[in-house]
């Protein structure tokens, strides 16, 4: 389960990308609905740990950095309409700054604090400056790093890749985030950016395709939706990675409390490998409710978050996310 928020404007972020939070456990739950008693016990402490563990982030236009604080703007299309065959496709595009540049693959994951951004999975990466493809050479110390020149007058730079998502094995990101009936799309395993800049400093404009028919959850602010794609409201890179996203066939939201209610909203999205796993007792989303209240009431009524989604994935073949 992950846990996912949008903080108060005034609190501030913290860092692991820069270094960041977002809470998140996840789920391996038996194919039948009564759980076992340990199983339950797990996941209601789970969420409320989620409750009382607050992650620090700004909000409302809140997804978007004040104004003549951005350093670096780019657009991020990821392409998961083949994740059931667990590969991704990615796009990075910026403004070109003509000269000697690198662009650096996520290295150290929110959530996990650590180095562990899965860059052995990213795969067939080029590189162009006004659609003309460029060299890149990788550095011979810092294998994240990706080192090319843009060529004088050039006024845009992309790069393309795939991401090709680990079958299973590994810990937290690096682990099995695709089936062929649900995604969690980490967006740090699907992004470059230049190197030096801060991630508080780059505005993203990020688009993802899903699979046809499938649906998404998630807390970030979305712009548009247009068919099977998700425009999503310009965010910084450091609040983007730390936004994880639901994509399946079987999908449920269950809102808890709406955005108008003392409690704020509060949603878990669910994600299933079947439309039967998604049937929950209304005597446990009763319980769900009631947990959060009692969680606010410890801090006195106040919420350090404009929006609370746990993001719950009820599948055997999904790994374990901490973002």
């Amino acid at each position: 389960m992950l846990v996912d928020y949008n903080p108060r404007a005034d609190d501030t972020y913290g860092d692991d990308l820069r270094r960041d939070s977002t809470v998140v456990s996840s789920v391996s739950v038996p194919h039948r609905l009564e759980l076992t008693m340990e199983t339950r016990f797990f996941i209601v402490l789970s969420l409320a740990v989620a409750l009382a563990v607050v992650a620090r982030q700004p909000t409302q236009a809140a997804q978007m950095p004040a104004a003549g604080t951005s350093s670096v703007s780019m657009t991020l299309d990821v392409d998961a309409s083949e994740a059931p065959m667990k590969i991704l496709h990615a796009v990075v595009s910026m403004p070109a700054r003509p000269g000697a540049m690198t662009l650096f693959y996520p290295k150290w994951i929110p959530g996990e604090h650590m180095a562990s951004g899965p860059v052995w999975n990213l795969t067939g990466l080029h590189v162009f400056a006004d659609g003309g493809e460029l060299e890149w050479r990788r550095d011979l110390v810092e294998m994240n790093a990706f080192h090319l020149t843009v060529p004088a007058r050039a006024k845009a730079l992309s790069a393309k890749y795939d991401y090709v998502v680990p079958f299973n094995g590994g810990s937290f990101g690096s682990s099995a985030s695709t089936n062929a009936k649900c995604a969690v799309i980490n967006w740090y395993t699907v992004v470059l950016y230049p190197m030096g800049e801060s991630p508080d400093s780059i505005t993203v404009a990020a688009t993802l395709k899903a699979p046809p028919g499938w649906k998404h959850g998630g807390s970030l602010d979305i712009a548009s939706v247009k068919g099977d794609t998700i425009h999503y409201a310009e965010t910084t890179l450091a609040l983007l990675n730390d936004h994880p996203v639901l994509l399946g066939e079987h999908f449920r939201s269950i809102p808890l409390w709406p955005a108008a209610s003392p409690q704020g909203e509060h949603v878990i999205d669910v994600v299933a490998d079947s439309e039967w796993a998604l049937q929950v007792p209304q005597a446990r989303i009763d319980a769900y409710k009631r947990l959060v209240v009692e969680e606010r009431g410890v801090f006195g009524g106040v919420g350090h978050y404009r929006k609370y989604h746990w993001l719950l994935t009820l599948s055997d073949t999904l790994g374990f996310f901490c973002v």
